[in-house]
């Protein structure tokens, strides 16, 4: 296993021969990094011939990444002529690293060439700050009610209350229940025969 940068062979990449009506300049940090990455693939190709497994019997898994593209589709636009002639450029430098590639393993290749778009550029949302919004709505998601700190304290009063006043008339009906009749009590002082003389 072999990793090699674009910077490793930076200074073996020839620079690109562009046409005079260019729209993409060497000048330009987005189109310098992209001219050293598509420069890159020829020289990918002189170091897969130095570094196979081929003549070993075994395989190789080439892995490419090209990142500046997206940095000049970000940087002009994606209709711009550097965004364009961007395209040409990299199609013809992987058409030549897979004539490259084909003739180092005898036509045995699988290539795949994938754009993947970065996520975090794509997927955005909106954001703004919580001052800046006008009106304000809290809901309030508390389903008890709220009580008062003297809630304890009044139901404890009221319910000792219940209690006593439960018992006191419990005890008063047992006690008119088994009171008895031949007792000299003021209920049965006066009997009805006394009382008819009496008037």
């Amino acid at each position: 296993f072999q990793h090699v940068e674009v910077a490793d062979i930076a200074d073996e990449v020839s620079s690109q021969m562009l046409s005079e009506n260019s729209s993409l300049q060497t000048t330009r940090q987005p189109d310098a990094v992209f001219l050293l990455e598509v420069n890159a693939l020829p020289q990918l190709a002189a170091k897969l011939k130095v570094n196979s497994t081929v003549s070993h019997g075994g395989q190789d898994f080439i892995f490419y990444q090209l990142e500046s593209f997206s940095l000049l589709v970000k940087t002009y636009g994606d209709d711009s002529p550097q965004v364009r002639e961007g395209r040409h450029l990299l199609r013809d430098g992987i058409g030549r690293l897979i004539d490259d590639v084909r003739e180092l393993y005898d036509d045995n290749v699988l290539v795949v060439s994938a754009m993947i778009e970065n996520p975090v550029n794509t997927i955005s949302r909106k954001t703004r700050s919580v001052l800046q919004s006008e009106f304000t709505q809290t809901v309030d998601l508390r389903l008890s009610s709220e009580y008062s700190e003297d809630y304890p304290a009044i139901f404890n009063i009221i319910l000792i209350m219940s209690l006593v006043l439960a018992i006191t008339v419990l005890a008063v009906s047992m006690s008119m229940a088994y009171m008895d009749p031949g007792r000299d009590s003021i209920i049965y002082r006066m009997s009805n025969p006394r009382m008819k003389k009496d008037q």
